[in-house]
Order: C-alpha cells, then structure tokens, then sequence
C-alpha cells in the first residue's frame, strides 16, 4: 500500500506572510482614508501624495542604493523560505494503513509506559527536534537492570506503531 504525504508543520514564511498581510491592511486603510479626504467626506491632507511628493526629485544616492540592495536581500530570503517544504509535522506508523502521530504523542505513551514499569519511581519524556523520544527514569537501585527492562517494555509497546528513535536513561533516586 502506498503512504500518502505526511502531515505537515507549518511553513518557515508563515511569520513573514502575517506581518506582510498585516501591512496591506494598513496601507488599505490608509488608502480609504485618502479617499475619504480626496472626496471631501473629511478634512485633511492626502497622506500618499505628500508621502509620494516627497519622494519626488530624489537621485541614486548611496542611501538609496544600499536600501534597494537589502531589499533584494531579504525578497531572495523570503523567496528561498517559501519554497522550503514545510517539517513533517508527524511520523508514519509502520502499521498497514495510512495512519500518522506526533512525535509528542509518542512520548507521552513512552513515558506513561515507563513510569508503569517495575523499579521506576518515576519518569520523564523529552522529543528533540528530529523526532527524537528520550525518557528519564528514576530508579532507587539497579539502574543498568532497570534501563534494560524499560527499553524492552516500551520498545514492545511501541513495536510497529511509531519509527521514532527512543532512548532510555536512568538517574538513581535521591535518599
């Protein structure tokens, strides 16, 4: 059976997008309120046409020069961020079927797995940014014999449901 594609994050342009899109609504508004005044609904000045005035009989100076090179800089920028794909937001279960779940959500069954298991006092899971599980557990004693059985148990838990990399390391309890 062929996988579809996996569920995915969010695009790293996303940030970028809202404060442009947030832009756009402001020259809107200001656009509406020079139209407000160039019909004579309200008094005032145009501010686009003294900002446009301003403007006028400006030369290539170094200024200009340098702002329109950052300029391009940063449109290179967001154009190279909106072709980035998404992260994949999700792994695939190795199970037959079209069936995803996050890399938290295997954490957390990794942990409440490891902190049923015997000689666990207590444990802890953390996913890093590879879709890795790490589970801390705290052992009174044994912690070598302890990590081994917490491996096997979470391991056969987990068997077939998630690829996600799971390490297991122990601290000894406080007295």
């Amino acid at each position: 059976m062929s996988r579809r594609n996996p569920p995915r994050g969010r695009p790293a342009v996303v940030p970028v997008a809202l404060l442009l899109a947030l832009a756009l609504v402001a020259l809107a508004v200001v656009t509406v309120r020079d139209l407000a005044v160039a019909q004579g609904w309200t008094g005032g000045s145009p501010w686009l046409r003294d900002a446009v005035d301003g403007l006028d009989g400006l030369g290539a100076t170094t200024a200009v020069v340098v702002t329109a090179a950052v300029t391009g800089l940063v449109g290179l920028v967001l154009l190279v961020l909106a072709l980035k794909p998404a992260p994949v937001a999700h792994l695939p279960a190795t199970a037959d079927g079209d069936l995803w779940v996050s890399a938290h959500a295997v954490a957390a069954l990794a942990r409440q797995r490891a902190d049923r298991s015997s000689g666990v006092v207590g444990a802890s899971a953390t996913v890093s940014r590879r879709h890795r599980v790490r589970v801390e557990v705290i052992a009174p004693r044994d912690t070598d014999q302890t990590v081994a059985g917490v491996r096997e148990t979470v391991a056969a838990d987990l068997d077939g449901f998630s690829p996600a990399r799971i390490s297991v390391h122990a601290q000894e309890a406080p007295r």
